[in-house]
């Protein structure tokens, strides 16, 4: 997914797969079993780059806005 930002904190629990997240010049690698904290405002990335399909959790406010240059913004419902 291309770098996107979100308009309130988000977190992702994983529960298969691995993914990787780019935030503020870091690289995350997140694994099933673990969490990755996303915080409002600043652009991240996220890929996967493993031939198993990451599935996670999402955990976020309702309305919570995510727009995505190119795409409409995701409102979360």
């Amino acid at each position: 997914m291309p770098p996107h930002s979100l308009d309130r904190e988000e977190i992702f629990v994983a529960i298969s797969g691995r993914l990787t997240a780019t935030m503020d010049d870091a690289t995350l690698d997140v694994a099933a079993g673990g969490a990755l904290i996303v915080l409002a405002d600043p652009p991240f990335a996220i890929a996967n780059r493993d031939a198993t399909p990451f599935e996670a959790v999402e955990i976020g406010p309702v309305g919570g806005r995510s727009p995505i240059p190119g795409r409409p913004p995701y409102i979360a419902p």
